[in-house]
C-alpha cells in the first residue's frame, strides 16, 4: 500500500480493521514515527522492514500471529513496547535493528523466534 513511500514521515490512521499488513510500509526511508490502531492486525510480515529512520512506535498489536520481518532492518528504532501474545512467528522480526536497546513485550504464544533479535543492542531488563 505504500511500499516505497520515500516523503512519508509520519502515519496516525485508524486501522483497527486490518489483518494483513504484509509490506504495507516496507522500505518507506523516511517514516519516523508510527501510531495507529492495529488491534486486529495478524499478519505483518515485512510491514515496516527497512524503514531505516523509524524511531517511534506505538499500536496494540495484541491479534498479532506472524511478525517475521516487520521491523528488519528498522536501524533508529531504540525501544519497543507492545503486546505480542499471540506472537507464533518472529523470526527475524527485530533483526538488524542495531540500536534496539529495550523491548517489553509477552512472547508467551512464540514458536519461532529464529534470528528475532540479531545484531540488536538489548539491555539487561529486556532478555
Amino acid at each position: 500500500m505504500f511500499n516505497c513511500c520515500y516523503n512519508l514521515t509520519s502515519f496516525n490512521v485508524d486501522l483497527s480493521s486490518l489483518i494483513d499488513g504484509s509490506g504495507m510500509f516496507e522500505s518507506c526511508t523516511t517514516l519516523t514515527a508510527f501510531s495507529s490502531e492495529l488491534s486486529s492486525l495478524t499478519d505483518g510480515d515485512y510491514m515496516f522492514a527497512y524503514c531505516s529512520n523509524l524511531t517511534s512506535f506505538n499500536s496494540d498489536l495484541s491479534s498479532l500471529t506472524d511478525g517475521g520481518d516487520m521491523f528488519n532492518s528498522c536501524h533508529n528504532l531504540t525501544s519497543f513496547t507492545s503486546d505480542l501474545s499471540s506472537l507464533t512467528n518472529g523470526a527475524y522480526m527485530f533483526s538488524q535493528c542495531t540500536n534496539l536497546t529495550s523491548f517489553a513485550s509477552n512472547l508467551s504464544s512464540l514458536t519461532n523466534g529464529y534470528s528475532m533479535f540479531f545484531d540488536c543492542k538489548l539491555n539487561k531488563e529486556s532478555v
